[in-house]
């Protein structure tokens, strides 16, 4: 899916998953053919979060460990920078 970032003014993007994986990739999204982009991940269980723009890169993680089989809710959301990242109604990263 391609969409023109120039007319979007806000991002918001939710889903759930399960995995006893402890390490893999959830969610990737680039701008400016791969110039800016973002990843959900987990590493060892534990969602990591990383964004990459203009050469700045931040990389956030948090718990809960999510490679538990259960089902879980992902939200990702901007209306700008800073993104907000929730995993389950009250874990924010």
């Amino acid at each position: 899916v391609t969409f023109n970032l120039s007319e979007i003014a806000s991002i918001k993007s939710s889903f759930e998953f399960r995995t006893f994986d402890p390490e893999g990739l959830i969610f990737y999204g680039d701008t400016k053919n791969g110039a800016d982009w973002f990843v959900l991940s987990l590493k060892e269980g534990v969602p990591l979060m990383q964004i990459s723009k203009e050469d700045v890169l931040v990389s956030v993680a948090g718990t809960p460990k999510l490679n538990d089989g259960k089902w879980h809710t992902v939200s990702v959301e901007s209306c700008s920078l800073p993104f907000t990242s929730t995993v389950n109604p009250f874990a924010k990263l």
